[in-house]
This record gives structure tokens, C-alpha cells and sequence, in this order.
């Protein structure tokens, strides 16, 4: 997670390249990922290998850098004799022998970083791929079975789907896949969208959806749904559903459209979703958000120049946890049309730090949290000259005021619904103790 210390923060402030401003101690925004010239269709897959960044795609350039392509952060280039592929590349995943390259053909290939070759032939698009907790890498796809990688074939767990697996997932112990099929074990059992693997044999989700499921991820202990649906469980969730391990639930209002990537921050503080919507739980997010839990989702810039213009497919955090890199089909993000099918966005911190290590975290608290925005900041030993500053989620400062006694009552007003995020400290920039409170 990005850090900045006095010095830091002081360039920042005074830079004619004016990003930061004295209310605003980090700041969010867009940026292109090279010049356009390469990544000229779609992207449907990223992963990264590393510091590289590979990114897949309807691209067709006629050489070899069709279809895939790699990222080093300064240039793209090719991962060799791509021209084997033959068509648009859509699942991607990093495994302990390389990149795992599945598609719109027949086989399965990896990426060693060197070289791609065949690792398996299949017969179908691959649209999936996951690893379980031990690192054992699985496929699913258009050939209706999820498959398991032994290091060097692929044998299918279970019978067969009625139809296409679009993700798969591991969540407390077990394999859940979704797609666009309604029964699994060979039809022998109804699994509407969604089924799980439990070592030995396929099963439902509940009731499952009334339509596709596209995406899934487990964040904050649950498992999260995206895809086409609307309903989950046989209630009302629309695009986007909760399984907590025996029931399903909406997130407020759902989105207004398809769900299509889901990826999480480096912390895992952040849930990232994107796909065809532009709103969530009533906010106008175009196409991409982000969430910390509650209903409440953020956009990914402000005004009407939020998220991009058209869906996002694909989402992937570098491994310096800086940047959330975004995916799609779109033409523009946060309102530049220079910035085209491929764009980074620089995540929030989950902490706001200060000058040097904390003092001392146990050393004061807020409480009550959640609160309406008035809450009660304790200073266990009073500390003379300190402060409190309050962030927004997307690092706004709204409020900032002295401590001057050990209990202190602090009133925001009327801030809105959320997650706010806080730190106090003394005027030298020295941080006694941050944290994170709800508002609701």
C-alpha cells in the first residue's frame, strides 16, 4: 500500500502538476496503459505474472502480438509465436508454472515467461480457470466440465453440466462454479446457474439464480455473485447476490445491469466489480465500482466522467497493491478518450499513515462505530498538540479539529452514508493512531 511521509506529501502539494490539494491526501485517477496502438479491440482477460501484466483479448493485429499481450510497465510486446492461438483469448491465471492462456480454441496453453506451448487439449472454449487453496489449478468452459490440472493432463471432477461454466471459485473447502447451465452430475441434479463441489460430487446453491452467473469472488467471508441475473435464492438481487454459506441476499438495489469481473484489492479491503452497469444500489457508476461492505458502492472518478464507457471485462491489481488495472471494451475512462480498452486506476489506501510508524494504535479510539457522525474520540494517555483528521473513502478530507482533552466529542454534520477513514496526529505529522469508522 502506497505511503507517503512529510516530504513526500509536501511535493506532492506544491507540484505544478497540480493532482493533490491540502484537502485531499490522496487522490484517485485514471490512466492509459501505452498508446492505443497495440490493444485496438476488446479485452476479456488480465493477469499478472509478476511485475508483467498479460492481457488478453479480441485484438487481432495479424502478427504476434494477436490476441495477447504483455505489459512491462513502460511498453507492450510480444509473448512469441502468439499466431498458434488463432482466436480471442478469455481466461487468465497465474499458477506456480507460469501463466494458464485459455480461449476461444481448442487447447490450453502456458506462459512460462519465456515461451507459450501447449498444455492440454480440451475442445472447447476455456472461460475459467481458479486455483484451490492447495494451488491446484482448474478449467471450465464451453465443453461443459470442470476440469482439474494434474501437471500435465486434465481430468474432469464429477459429470457433466447442461451447459457453460463462466467462473469458478473455491469457498470454505469447496469448488463453486457458474454459468449458464441448470443441472449438474449429468443432469441428474437441478443446480439453477450456480452448483459447488464438495470432493466427491456436484450440488446446488440454495435454489441458485434465474439467469447467468458470470463472476464470482469470496471477500469479507462471503461469496459474491455477478452476472445476469435477478434474483438469488428466490428473492430479488439484481446483477449481484451474497452467499454466506446457507442463504443468499442482495446488496440494496443491486445494479442496473450485467455483472461482469470481479477482482479484489491487495489488502483484500476493496471489492472491485465491473461489467455493463452504470449504477449500483442507486449511484451512477459507469460500468466499474468498488465496495468496502454495507449497500454503499463507490465510483471510480466523480461527475459524469466516472468509470468508463462501455463494459469492463476484465479487472487485475498490480502486485505493489497501486493500481487496479481495468479491462474492456470501452473507448474512454474518467472522460479521456485516450484512454482506450485498457486503463489503471490508482486504488485508495485502506489506512491514511503518517510521518514514521504509529506510536502507539491502542493509544486512542473512536467510538460508537457505526455512528450518525457524531461519535466520541478517547485519548487513553492525553497527548498535547495532537489532532484528528476525517477522510472520505476516496480520501477527501471533511473535517480535521484539536484534542485537547481525553475525551473529545466530534460532530461531521450531516455526513453522508459510508466509510470514513481517520488518523490523528501530532503537528509534526507523527501518526498516534488511524482507523476506519461507518456512518449510517
Amino acid at each position: 500500500m502506497k505511503k507517503f511521509n512529510l516530504k513526500t506529501l509536501l511535493i506532492l502539494f506544491s507540484s505544478s502538476f497540480i493532482m493533490y490539494s491540502p484537502n485531499q491526501l490522496y487522490a484517485q485517477t485514471w490512466s492509459a496503459v501505452g498508446d492505443g496502438s497495440v490493444i485496438t479491440n476488446t479485452v476479456e482477460s488480465l493477469a499478472f505474472d509478476g511485475s508483467t501484466l498479460i492481457a488478453g483479448g479480441s485484438f487481432d493485429l495479424g502478427n504476434d502480438e494477436s490476441y495477447i499481450d504483455k505489459w512491462n510497465g513502460t511498453s507492450w510486446s510480444s509473448l512469441g509465436t502468439t499466431s498458434i492461438l488463432g482466436s480471442s483469448v478469455l481466461a487468465l491465471e497465474k499458477y506456480s508454472s507460469g501463466v494458464a492462456v485459455g480461449g476461444a480454441f481448442n487447447y490450453i496453453y502456458n506462459w512460462n515467461g519465456t515461451s507459450l506451448s501447449s498444455i492440454g487439449y480440451i475442445g472447447a472454449n476455456t472461460r475459467a480457470f481458479t486455483l484451490d487453496g492447495s494451488g491446484n489449478l482448474y478449467q471450465g468452459g464451453d465443453n461443459d466440465k470442470v476440469e482439474e490440472y494434474s501437471g500435465s493432463s486434465w481430468s474432469a471432477i464429477g459429470g457433466l453440466f447442461s451447459a457453460s461454466i463462466y467462473s469458478l471459485v473455491e469457498y470454505n473447502g469447496d469448488l463453486y462454479a457458474g454459468g449458464h447451465f441448470t443441472s449438474v452430475n449429468g443432469g441428474g441434479t437441478t443446480a439453477n446457474y450456480i452448483a459447488k463441489w464438495n470432493g466427491t460430487t456436484w450440488s446446488a446453491v440454495g435454489s441458485g439464480m434465474n439467469a447467468n452467473v458470470n463472476a464470482l469472488i469470496v471477500f469479507n467471508g462471503n461469496l459474491y455473485a455477478g452476472g445476469n441475473f435477478t434474483t438469488a435464492g428466490g428473492t430479488s438481487a439484481k446483477y449481484i447476490a451474497v452467499w454466506n454459506g446457507s442463504t443468499w441476499s442482495a446488496i440494496g438495489s443491486g445494479m442496473n445491469s450485467y455483472v461482469l469481473s470481479f477482482a479484489l484489492d491487495g489488502t483484500g479491503y476493496y471489492l472491485y466489480a465491473g461489467g455493463d452497469f452504470t449504477t449500483a444500489n442507486g449511484t451512477t457508476v459507469n460500468h466499474v465500482a468498488f465496495y468496502v461492505g454495507g449497500t454503499t458502492w463507490y465510483s471510480l472518478g466523480s461527475g459524469t466522467n466516472n468509470g468508463t464507457n462501455n463494459d469492463v471485462f476484465a479487472l487485475a491489481v498490480d502486485g505493489t497493491d497501486s493500481y487496479m488495472y481495468v479491462g474492456g471494451s470501452f473507448t474512454s475512462a474518467g472522460g479521456s478518450t485516450s484512454i482506450q480498452r485498457i486503463a489503471k486506476w490508482s486504488i485508495p489506501p485502506t489506512r491514511l499513515e503518517g510521518v514514521g510508524q504509529v506510536i502507539d494504535n491502542n493509544s486512542a479510539k473512536i467510538y460508537p462505530s457505526p455512528n450518525n457522525g457524531i461519535f466520541t474520540v478517547e485519548l487513553h494517555n492525553p497527548i498535547t498538540n495532537s489532532k484528528i483528521e476525517v477522510y472520505s473513502i476516496l480520501g477527501q478530507e471533511i473535517y480535521t479539529a484539536k484534542l485537547n482533552s481525553t475525551n473529545t466529542k466530534i460532530n461531521l454534520g450531516q455526513p453522508s452514508q459510508g466509510i470514513y477513514v481517520y488518523r490523528i496526529i501530532l503537528e509534526d505529522g507523527s501518526l498516534i493512531s488511524s482507523g476506519r469508522f461507518n456512518v449510517e
